[in-house]
């Protein structure tokens, strides 16, 4: 992050700080789960309820507002694409919502998720659902207080998947779900009805897990897994976990009786800690030096463990190499059955070791229980019958147990509620991203079957990974035009002489795709109140993107039309009033909504002379506001900027 302006720089200064406590709590939590002896987790708790206190009162602090505003006001100036507006923009969005959410409550959370973590850790190995019950019950009061802090319009639900899947909503999951559910579950009838399968029972032999490690550590390094700046370990769950761009550490989980799970594990994982090894070091402790979203990150561990773990040139290639490690066990093994076995469709219990086709089934029962459980129209108590009967809907088979069944994951003991479908996004963002890499690299799985993979690596890094969290993800899949205007080739992004950020080029004929900002005008309608208070008019947005954020009237400016004339016509549609117009107020950069298309915004003055506005074309609600007691959420960061500009010059 170079060649930023001093507000800015003092606001990085500032959130370094930040960064390395919620480091240090990252920390102990990765000692909990891999080294820490169970003796110590009343005092480990303790302690992370320090550190997450110490962070959150930090960044949620009068101070932090303060420096955010005067980054604001100097990142208005800066390319929507910049490090120090990206800076700006993403503090404010974490500011907008931590704020909402008691130091107390945060503390309290933390400590008990750290405690509920090692009663699940217990139980499940009792097979003890009572027992972990009241730890369960606990989490799910926090998610639910959770919500009901951040606030939310449709489903408490969105409260909490926007903390793992920015602006993702309950119902568009729904949408994605519904349609992956009517093909997979007669999908997956149809291969059971046919009653064909493959003989994988060399995959239960014995393997030592020496050599599993030796063989997954060997893998991870061939992907472009950096074991200096990295390190492999052993915890109940398999995860990653990054403390900085150059410590990015991994775990797996081995079974001496089942070989996929710690090999394809810890090609999973390495998929997450690349992701994070990728980041560009000018972003590291910020907000930025992480991925986008859940989503995205598991786009990423889901890509190296399937797309490119369980290809077919990927096994032709390293399978001798297998045979290696487990001679007497693969010995009489050949690649195209070792290939089959990997992949076989097969309806299983633990989700972790789930195949393709049902994998996004686990998920899909697991949304629908949190659902209910934040609705209220389930009980804690009686969620392990429930989950058999769902995994008995969608896979056909009923867990044994409740520890294969409902306490199979972690994430529930952590409070991780509004996590899981961000797994499924995953999926189906792993493969749009492949398939744009295969059209970069159409040799792409050739290069697998020789046990190169540097061309999907590298193309990740530029297009993914050194973005870390600038771009929302909706922003990174649809950053830009995809395909040239005149020859419809794939287009690439070039920095050109003289550019001050990429432009869209094509390889083949040199068009130039030119990404320049569509103006739009917005008016800041005022009316003065005794005592020289001054209010502000707002109307709630009906349509997308930010449906349901308050938003000034306005909209795009036509073809051939002038700037007031747009905003009086805007006025008109959303207000049913006439708008007298005053100076203009200020002009900020921006982009219309995740991934939407940058806008050069003008702002007015302006105020009713007469009339009464009423909701019209787009918006479901107008009011007026306190200029000093605005409401949330504001929509866009220009509004924020403009507003806090109109407020600095009329309010003393």
């Amino acid at each position: 992050m170079t060649d930023t302006p001093d507000g800015i720089t003092r606001l990085r200064k500032h959130l370094t700080m930040i960064a390395d406590i919620r480091s240090a709590a990252a920390f102990l939590r990765w000692d909990q789960e891999t080294l820490m002896p169970p003796g110590g987790t009343a005092a480990r708790a303790a302690q992370l309820a320090t550190l997450t206190r110490l962070a959150h009162e930090y960044f949620t602090s009068p101070e932090t507002g303060r420096l955010l505003e005067a980054a604001e006001r100097e990142a208005a100036g800066l390319a929507p694409d910049s490090d120090g507006a990206a800076l700006a923009r993403m503090t404010r969005r974490d500011y907008d919502r931590l704020t909402k959410l008691p130091s107390d409550f945060v503390a309290e959370k933390a400590r008990e998720s750290s405690l509920s973590v090692q009663v699940w850790r217990e139980a499940r190995k009792r097979n003890d659902f009572p027992g972990f019950r009241p730890s369960l019950e606990k989490m799910v009061d926090f998610a639910r207080r959770t919500a009901d802090y951040l606030g939310f319009i449709e489903h408490p639900y969105d409260a909490l998947l926007d903390l793992y899947e920015p602006d993702m909503k309950a119902r568009e999951v729904d949408v994605i779900f519904a349609r992956l559910r009517q093909v997979t579950v007669p999908f997956v009838r149809a291969i059971a009805d046919r009653g064909r399968t493959v003989d994988d029972d060399f995959l239960r032999q014995d393997y030592p897990e020496e050599g599993q490690r030796e063989f997954g550590l060997k893998i991870a390094e061939a992907f472009g897994y950096d074991l200096r700046r990295g390190r492999l370990d052993t915890s109940p769950h398999p995860f990653a976990s990054g403390f900085n761009v150059n410590d990015v550490r991994i775990t797996t989980r081995y079974q001496r009786r089942y070989l996929p799970s710690a090999i394809f594990g810890i090609f999973h994982e390495a998929g997450h800690a690349m992701y994070e090894q990728g980041v560009d070091p000018s972003l590291d402790r910020t907000p930025l030096a992480r991925g986008a979203s859940l989503g995205m990150h598991e786009s990423q561990s889901r890509m190296w463990e399937n797309l490119v773990g369980r290809s077919r040139p990927f096994w032709e290639h390293y399978y001798p190499v297998l045979q290696q490690q487990f001679p007497a066990q693969l010995r009489k093994v050949d690649a195209e059955l070792f290939y089959r076995a990997v992949n076989l469709v097969r309806p299983s219990l633990i989700r972790v070791e789930a195949d393709e086709v049902t994998y996004n089934l686990h998920i899909m029962l697991r949304f629908e229980l949190e659902k209910a459980l934040l609705e209220g129209s389930l009980r804690v108590e009686a969620l392990p019958e429930a989950w058999k009967g769902k995994m008995d809907t969608y896979l056909g088979i009923t867990p044994p147990s409740d520890a294969d069944g409902v306490m199979q994951d972690i994430h529930w003991s952590q409070g991780s509620i509004g996590y899981f479908p961000t797994y499924s996004l995953g999926n189906i963002i792993s493969v749009q991203l492949f398939e744009a890499a295969q059209r970069a690299h159409p040799g792409l799985l050739d290069d697998f079957g020789r046990g190169r993979f540097a061309s999907l690596l590298g193309w990740l890094r530029e297009h993914v990974h050194r973005h870390g969290r600038k771009f929302l993800p909706r922003e990174i899949l649809q950053r830009g035009p995809k395909f040239c205007t005149q020859c419809a080739g794939p287009l690439e992004y070039r920095r050109l002489q003289d550019e001050r950020w990429p432009q869209p080029v094509c390889p083949r004929c040199g068009h130039v795709e030119w990404q320049n900002p569509k103006p739009t005008v917005s008016a800041l309608i005022t009316r003065r109140r005794d005592a020289g208070a001054v209010d502000v008019m707002l109307v709630r947005r009906a349509i997308p993107p930010e449906r349901g954020a308050w938003d000034c009237p306005g909209g795009f400016i036509d073809p051939d039309e002038h700037p007031e004339d747009a905003l009086r016509r805007e006025c008109r549609e959303e207000l049913a009033v006439e708008v007298q117009l005053g100076q203009i107020v200020g002009i900020y950069t921006d982009r219309y909504g995740d991934g939407g298309e940058y806008t050069l915004n003008i702002y007015y003055e302006a105020r009713i002379p007469r009339g009464a506005p009423s909701p019209g074309s787009d918006v479901s609600d107008a009011q007026w506001f306190p200029l000093d007691q605005l409401p949330e959420p504001i929509a866009f960061g220009n509004n924020r900027q403009a507003l806090a500009a109109l407020k600095s010059r009329l309010l003393p």
